[in-house]
């Protein structure tokens, strides 16, 4: 694999789909799907644009996405906890279904949390997942349940939309203890077990769940042997240190900044790889991460140099559950969860009871070994209504706290992104 300029490997994104209110030849009543069923797809055709994006358009796009992973990433690790793992690509699928429903102020600031107009959000993100039509790595799905009594107010061209932009499937229940059941058994199958349970009850009010599930399993393009599986020793973030196995090995690729050294370690398929960001001496994995963003994040992985590096990466296993209402709140996405202020008329018809986000649920899980990777993540939006209802050049070893991603090599998106800053036992 040679080095990869990713900025030049975005694929041409289409502007493809129907805007919200702009959808016609809507033949499906969501009021007259079966109950427990998934809704059949529309039979109207997608509208196709011939317009592709500019080199311009891409790179607003892609260093969005990058922006809003790191700005997500840094609300979420406010307290600086030992493990914290997201996938910024589950969170942006579910939110942006979800914008495709929103109005005027409330989609505005989505918008700018997102760091990208909807429309090509949109359209970046349905030509990505695309693109995983025939991967075996990498696996991405999206869903919308119902709650049965609130079908009748579901706009049919936002339904049309999910279809068409996210490929959602549509579900209608009685949101009850099974459909909690059936909503965990769907993300655990999306996820190939990586997340078992995203939800634990279903609130009274809730009536819309918009929920992505991603799953990742790769192997190593060099596994590593044997005799480079040895114990070896991590600093944890508090100054004390414990005994872990270490996988040692020579990595092709070299990652330098200002105030972090790293590398990546590809994958089989060369589409993905394992990237660490480990901190200068002066700084923790904390401080690193807030002089991060986007352009500079994008630099980094843009300038891999093709050197030998000698790496230690801890063998380890990590799970993280976070609400991202605050994290959101603090990226400016406000009236949203704001029963008076939000505004998702393009998702349901005006009523005395309106639609606002009541939680974002996220999950993540990964398992990291000596043959490759496994890990899954799911993002869940709970809508509710107001009312009831060579020669090596450089040495990375990773003994200390260090930031990783799995990169999709093709389009520079941050599929995962986590910290490991406290080492478990050894294995």
């Amino acid at each position: 694999m040679k080095r990869r300029a990713m900025a030049s490997l975005l694929l041409a994104l289409l502007l493809g789909g129907c805007a919200p209110g702009q959808s016609a030849d809507i033949k499906i009543d969501p009021t007259q799907i079966q109950e427990n069923q998934e809704v059949p797809r529309m039979t109207a055709q997608k509208t196709e644009s011939s317009a592709e994006l500019t080199q311009a358009q891409r790179d607003q796009a892609r260093m969005g996405v990058l922006d809003f992973s790191v700005a997500l990433f840094n609300a979420c690790a406010q307290e600086e906890p030992e493990q914290l793992l997201i996938s910024p690509v589950s969170v942006l699928s579910a939110l942006a279904m979800t914008a495709n429903g929103a109005q005027g102020e409330t989609l505005g600031q989505m918008e700018t949390a997102f760091g990208v107009p909807l429309a090509l959000l949109t359209a970046y993100l349905e030509q990505w997942q695309g693109t995983l039509l025939d991967e075996t790595a990498l696996q991405s799905a999206n869903a919308i349940w119902i709650r049965q009594e609130f079908a009748a107010q579901i706009q049919p061209q936002f339904l049309k939309g999910a279809q068409d932009g996210f490929d959602a499937q549509l579900f209608k229940a009685p949101f009850d203890d099974g459909a909690a059941a059936q909503i965990n058994q769907w993300v655990s199958e999306k996820t190939n077990g990586n997340v078992p349970q995203i939800l634990d009850e279903i609130p009274q009010d809730a009536v819309l769940y918009l929920i992505n599930a991603l799953s990742f399993d790769a192997k190593w393009r060099q596994p590593y042997a044997a005799h480079q599986i040895r114990e070896g020793t991590f600093t944890n973030q508090d100054g004390t240190e414990r005994t872990v196995t270490m996988l040692y090995g020579q990595q092709p690729y070299f990652l330098k900044c200002d105030f972090a050294t790293g590398f990546l370690k590809p994958y089989q398929d060369d589409r993905y790889a394992f990237a660490a960001l480990l901190p200068d001496e002066s700084l923790s994995v904390w401080e690193m991460l807030k002089r991060l963003d986007g352009e500079t994040l994008s630099a980094l992985l843009d300038g891999a140099v093709q050197v030998a590096v000698e790496t230690a990466i801890p063998k380890f296993t990590a799970s993280c559950g976070v609400k991202l209402n605050q994290a959101l709140e603090a990226l400016g996405m406000t009236d949203a969860f704001d029963p008076e202020k939000a505004d998702f008329s393009g998702m349901a018809l005006p009523g005395p009871d309106p639609l606002y986000i009541n939680r974002v649920l996220h999950q993540t899980h990964i398992a990291l070994d000596a043959a490759g990777t496994k890990a899954g993540a799911a993002t869940a939006v709970e809508m509710n209504v107001r009312a009831v209802m060579m020669a090596p050049a450089h040495q990375v070893y990773l003994d200390r706290p260090f930031a990783y991603m799995i990169v999709d090599l093709q389009t520079g998106l941050p599929v995962f992104l986590g910290v490991f800053a406290g080492a478990p036992q050894a294995q």
